[in-house]
């Protein structure tokens, strides 16, 4: 009797928000080693959430603000949260979307004010997994792992294997003699769960230079480093499978975390290449590159022949998934792009989305999944969102974006419409950074001490 009501205890904890477990924590011994137990982080993740998201999604969002007034802007870390239950608001004439039910502007533990923004620092979203986000400053080294729900935040140890030129330097001027700048290449650090470890990594990739040879520059291929949050340190990894005998693969932007692989999209290019005009070289080809998590393996992903510049990798029906915009009497849509501005890309009225099936690491097809034709409204063209590269995050059938008014809007790719939220990003090109966000108990530190604010040297 006495199991059966600590099982019918746990199931009614593993039901309420993490602040109040926080809190009753401190109700006795036995409660807090129940909520501590690592079992029930992982109960709590998933039945806390399966309860909730059905009725709701939360969208960490990184935004700029300008006051009216001063004309001074000011970084916001807001959440956001919508109704997953369809409304008919037609909201044709601008007015706020009746499906977000609140914004919340979220207090970081991070001075904002020790920031050189003389140089270029900024506070970025790298990435979210299971209410752990992951941060970094731009033009350092410095990555924070932080859980808002219950308060914990943590500055990783400084990574030792990695050269951090494109990170540390403000401009190409700066990098150490006779280094070469790779311009399509992102150190930028990623982060995500490792499912067969039960644990926490980030990684980064680091570019090594080049060396001379007669009127040749020959590139050294990319180096790896990993951290996992439960030993709290670094290693190196092997990048053996971001080379071939001719060419290195090249990580640009980061897209994404899911199920336990990382994606970016990126570059394969010569190993040498002309002193003179190495820079205007022309790349082998334009691909996806991944990160298994648990086994620290790359792998490279054509894209499909049709696309010569996706803008975005998202997830779509828990599948991955490429948005390519293209004209409407054009199947093909390889002579799309690039276009010029934005006025070119309103002009694109269809909406392709393609497909990933049977991704195993190697084993993978595209399959083109539907077309959409894009329903405009009269204030603005969905397609020029896609130019401006201001698709923010997608879930269910959302795409949050960011108007060229600054606006942030959604729309809905089921009902084609457009809603503006009574909410705004600033007038900075590409500030708004966002990511679904769901509520947690895991800690930051798993089973090391955490390390208090005051100890974080920032």
């Amino acid at each position: 009797m006495a199991a059966q009501n600590s099982d019918v205890e746990e199931q009614i904890l593993s039901l309420l928000p993490p602040k109040t477990l926080m809190r009753f924590k401190l109700v006795s011994k036995r409660w807090y080693a129940l909520i501590s137990n690592p079992r029930f982080v992982d109960k709590h993740l998933s039945d806390f959430n399966s309860m909730h998201n059905n009725r709701s999604t939360s969208v960490f969002i990184k935004r700029l603000v300008v006051n009216e007034d001063t004309k001074e802007s000011e970084t916001l870390f807001s959440l956001l949260s919508f109704s997953n239950c369809s409304d008919d608001d037609s909201n044709d004439g601008g007015e706020p979307a009746s499906f977000l039910l609140g914004v919340e502007d979220m207090e970081i533990p991070f001075p904002m004010t020790s920031l050189d923004t003389t140089r270029g620092e900024s506070l970025e979203i790298v990435g979210h997994c299971n209410g752990i986000i992951c941060l970094s400053i731009s033009r350092s080294t410095k990555v924070f792992l932080w859980n808002p729900a219950i308060r914990e935040f943590k500055l990783l140890p400084p990574e030792p294997y990695l050269p951090h030129w494109t990170r540390t330097c403000s401009t190409a001027a700066d990098y150490p003699k006779d280094v070469v700048t790779m311009p399509f290449f992102s150190d930028d650090p990623v982060f995500g769960y490792d499912p067969l470890l039960q644990d926490y990594k980030v990684v980064e990739i680091g570019f090594q230079g080049a060396y001379r040879e007669e009127d040749n520059y020959v590139f050294h291929p990319p180096l790896a480093a990993v951290y996992t949050r439960g030993t709290n340190s670094w290693r190196e990894i092997s990048t053996d499978s971001l080379e071939t005998e001719t060419t290195n693969l090249w990580p640009g932007n980061f897209q994404m975390y899911f199920n336990g692989v990382c994606y970016w999209l990126g570059r394969e290019q010569l190993k040498e290449g002309s002193i003179y005009d190495y820079m205007e070289e022309e790349y082998v080809r334009k691909l996806i590159i991944s990160f298994d998590m648990s086994r620290e393996v790359f792998h490279d992903i054509l894209l499909p022949y049709q696309l010569i510049n996706p803008p975005c990798i998202t997830v779509w029906n828990e599948s991955i998934a490429l948005f390519n915009l293209r004209d409407s009497g054009d199947a093909d849509s390889s002579n799309l792009l690039p276009y010029s501005d934005a006025s070119d890309a309103a002009k694109f009225e269809c909406l392709d989305i393609w497909v990933m099936d049977g991704f195993a690491g190697v084993e993978y097809s595209w399959t083109k999944h539907l077309t959409l034709e894009l329903r405009e409204q009269p204030s603005q063209s969905i397609s020029s969102f896609w130019w401006d590269q201001t698709t923010l995050v997608m879930w269910n059938h959302e795409l949050l974006m960011v108007s060229p008014n600054r606006s942030i809007v959604c729309y809905n790719l089921s009902s084609r419409r457009l809603k503006y939220l009574p909410i705004q990003s600033g007038s900075k090109d590409r500030e708004a950074v966002a990511v679904v966000y769901l509520n947690s108990i895991v800690s930051v530190v798993g089973d090391k001490k955490l390390q208090s604010r005051e100890n974080v040297a920032m």
